[in-house]
């Protein structure tokens, strides 16, 4: 059987011959679950809010009308790249340290195993 990468593959490269349908099947479902599940808990929150308000609000609808009509454009972006930095070391110390030494440190790894690791984890993740 040829594989990916194979030197007298005549199969052409494409996004399906990379990943298998039954994964793709699987991403799909995650995000139609995720997606019912953040309509779900939207809906909580409207039927608090309208206890609350007497009327119905959507914070996310609300949020976008802002940021896109409500002149919310120079709100985000005019701080300088070193605040953006520190606020997320405040917020997330050990966290975003953690996270920013991950990706590194994940590369150096795929770049000595030589492929080894990646059919490894893609075994883990999708199996």
């Amino acid at each position: 059987k040829k594989g990916f990468g194979d030197e007298n593959n005549d199969a052409p490269l494409s996004f399906s011959s990379i990943i298998q349908p039954s994964v793709l099947f699987r991403i799909a479902s995650l995000l139609g679950r995720t997606a019912l599940h953040a309509i779900f808990i939207q809906f909580i929150v409207m039927v608090i809010d309208y206890q609350h308000y007497g009327q119905i609000v959507s914070p996310i609808l609300n949020i976008f009308i802002y940021n896109t009509k409500g002149g919310g454009d120079e709100l985000y972006g005019v701080e300088p790249t070193s605040y953006y930095v520190k606020n997320l070391l405040l917020n997330l110390n050990l966290v975003a340290l953690w996270g920013l030494i991950s990706l590194p440190i994940l590369l150096l790894r795929l770049a000595l195993s030589g492929g080894e690791e990646r059919a490894r984890t893609n075994h883990m993740v999708w199996k």
